[in-house]
């Protein structure tokens, strides 16, 4: 499988995303999630969701 390229997260206005948080890549992010400090969320090939 060929890295997917140009693809990016989709958060959720409803999300709270900490300053320090590092998303990368074909990530969906939904309603009322919370993304903590230093936290790091990457999907390198295929799609993740947190919801």
């Amino acid at each position: 499988m060929e890295k997917p390229q140009k693809q990016y997260p989709g958060i959720s206005e409803n999300a709270w995303i900490s300053e320090t948080a590092i998303i990368v890549g074909y990530v969906t992010i939904a309603d009322d999630v919370f993304v903590a400090k230093n936290a790091v969320i990457m999907a390198d090939y295929e799609r993740c969701s947190l919801l």
